[in-house]
């Protein structure tokens, strides 16, 4: 899970020989480059050393992986019957996959003896932000990559290669890494109010600071209509309401009436020694989160919010008159 493969010799990834792996949110590109192993095949399509993700085996999950490839399948399935003795495993079992990335080479290789196609494959170039096969190349995934919101939320991971919680968006993406661009800044319809996710994690505090900073704040979410506008931009993000003054007394930070939740089953907990400010989840419920206890340094992207213009009306006018730096 979460591996980089690029310029190999041979494959990319590889589960040979063996059962019940999984095998997730990777990023193959570019390997199977020994010219002596493709020629010992021949450069036949049919040869078993191919694949830049190769499952050799039965009973695997394939599931949110990008595989580029230029001289091999992008995935190849098969299983041997002896292996039946050598791993003692059951080769009626299926390798099921789905929800991957596959662009270039020969595509899937599957005969449909052991494989089971899960659906939602995507034969697309990935929109990668700097490929190659050097130590400069990057992986990382563009703002416009057809693997964004892509991924299998069943059949995924936690934390992405950089360590970031995954998913930002609504579903996890394809690929080892999740994409960290900004949403663009669009205005809500029913209220006239602008909106942006920020990916660059932040404390609660500071993304109350760096909102306020352009002029915004941290999004309040009053109402069923506007939670589903603010997840449609991306959640796992903090929002601007807090109950560190009084514990269980949650308070938008716009002084705004609290009249609506949206709080997951058994939160807000307090759990881990306090935890005062508000999270939306990838699937917009709530979680209350950070500090003062075990995660008062837990950072996350952050939502800002906009009354239409440029200033954050509710604030103290001395507050606008810094702000603007007059």
């Amino acid at each position: 899970m979460n591996n980089l493969t690029y310029g190999n010799g041979g494959r990319g990834i590889l589960a040979g020989g063996a059962a019940h792996v999984d095998i997730l949110h990777n990023t193959a590109y570019g390997n199977m480059r020994s010219k002596g192993l493709r020629d010992s095949c021949g450069g036949s399509q049919d040869c078993n050393m191919f694949g830049e993700i190769a499952a050799e085996g039965p009973d695997m999950s394939i599931f949110n992986n990008i595989a580029v490839a230029e001289y091999t399948h992008t995935l190849s399935i098969k299983t041997y019957p002896y292996w039946s003795d050598v791993i003692g495993a059951d080769l009626s079992q299926k390798v099921v996959y789905g929800n991957n990335l596959n662009y270039g080479g020969w595509g899937i290789e599957d005969n449909g003896t052991i494989g089971s196609n899960a659906g939602n494959n995507i034969s697309q170039d990935p929109l990668l932000a700097a490929p190659g096969l050097n130590a400069d190349s990057d992986f990382h995934l563009t703002q416009d990559s057809p693997a964004i919101n892509k991924g299998s939320a069943e059949n995924s991971v936690p934390l992405d290669f950089d360590g970031f919680a995954r998913p930002i968006g609504i579903l996890p993406d394809i690929g080892a890494y999740e994409a960290m661009s900004d949403t663009a800044k669009t205005v809500n319809p029913a209220n006239g109010h602008s909106y942006q996710r920020f990916s660059s994690p932040l404390t609660w505090s500071e993304a109350k600071t760096a909102c306020a900073a352009l002029g915004g704040y941290l999004a309040t979410v009053t109402s069923p209509e506007e939670q589903k506008y603010v997840t449609s931009k991306g959640a796992n993000a903090w929002l601007g309401a807090t109950d560190e003054v009084q514990e269980g007394a949650w308070k938008w930070i716009t002084g705004e009436t609290w009249n609506y939740a949206n709080w997951s089953a058994g939160e807000p907990n307090d759990g881990c020694g306090g935890q005062d400010y508000l999270q939306i989840y990838p699937g917009g419920t709530w979680d209350d989160h950070g500090g003062p206890g075990c995660f008062k340094d837990i950072t996350l992207p952050y939502i800002c919010e906009w009354n239409g213009s440029s200033s954050a009306p509710w604030l103290p006018a001395m507050y606008q008159f810094l702000l603007k730096g007059k």
